[in-house]
């Protein structure tokens, strides 16, 4: 008895910090909001005029208010322009060109919030040469900068030192930027589903199998069908995010591939014993959003 008791607090704690974390989140939200609104500058600098009024919690809020002001503005920017190329040198006394480097940063807005920003080092080969080549970089694996650097960036040749085709530095960031925004948008369509489903986040579930807990936990009088079929227990996707995983707690299976804007295009659902179910293959193929929705259609 002391097995399931322990299993059944677990599971509330992990469900009440879930839920603080939230709401921590949406604090900061509100409050982002609210000094972000017109209406709350106008008023605080209406009372300020006021000689009377004028107190220290006063302006304290005024400094605040424009500190958020000056951060939208920021924002702003860099959610229109996305790209920032910066100069750097190298410590390395050795380092060719001088050390001279030049950097790009990517940045990725998605869902009200940017991503940790994504930065390309680029190197002469040679000093004072005019070509360009990739030094560094912090983009994803699953990101295929190298066949893209090939086509944008080409090299000179060791012979003539000179390139078949010229080099296309801006074309090169515009297509890694869209690469690296479907691929963000991938991700949080997949936080989306495992929400929707209602699992863990993905930090949470990584550990153990907490998603299940979770799951179980938030909705304790299952549906017809999920008395049939069994709840959703894991959503799970590669590392590019190209391939999708569904599996259900009565031991369904559901593998799907992905397109980069977040199609599904195809996928295959088994039983346990191996029998593929045709509804649920039906339903698969579709936007990525609605996937959830779908399957709870299809009797899952």
């Amino acid at each position: 008895m002391e097995a399931p008791r322990s299993s059944g607090l677990d599971a509330e704690i992990a469900s009440i910090g879930f839920q603080i974390s939230h709401l921590r989140q949406r604090r900061s939200n509100l409050v982002s909001v609210l000094l972000s609104s017109p209406h709350t500058a106008s008023i605080l600098n209406h009372a300020s005029d006021r000689p009377r009024n004028a107190s220290q919690r006063l302006t304290n809020a005024l400094k605040t208010v424009r500190k958020q002001q000056k951060r939208n503005t920021e924002n702003i920017h860099r959610a229109c322009a996305g790209v920032t190329a910066y100069r750097v040198k190298d410590p390395d006394p050795h380092a060719v060109d001088g050390g001279r480097v030049l950097g790009v940063q990517i940045e990725v807005f998605i869902k009200g919030a940017f991503t940790s920003p994504y930065h390309v080092l680029l190197i002469r080969p040679t000093a004072g040469s005019d070509h360009l080549r990739i030094h560094k970089h912090t983009i994803p694996a699953c990101i295929p900068l190298s066949q893209l650097a090939a086509q944008y960036l080409p090299q000179p040749s060791q012979t003539t030192m000179q390139t078949s085709t010229a080099q296309n530095l801006p074309r090169l960031i515009r297509v890694l930027r869209k690469e690296l925004v479907s691929y963000n948008l991938r991700l949080a369509t997949v936080e989306d589903l495992r929400a929707e489903a209602g699992l863990a986040p993905t930090a949470i579930s990584k550990e153990v199998s907490m998603g299940e807990v979770l799951n179980a936990s938030i909705d304790p009088t299952p549906s017809r069908n999920e008395r049939r079929r069994g709840k959703i227990s894991q959503i799970e996707a590669d590392a590019a995010v190209r391939e999708l995983t569904v599996k259900w707690s009565s031991g369904l299976i559901a593998r799907m591939k992905l397109s980069k804007d977040g199609t599904v295009e195809k996928g295959v659902a088994r039983t346990l014993d191996g029998k593929r179910e045709a509804e649920i293959e039906r339903r698969l193929v579709g936007r990525m959003e609605g996937l959830v929705q779908r399957l709870r259609e299809a009797g899952t």
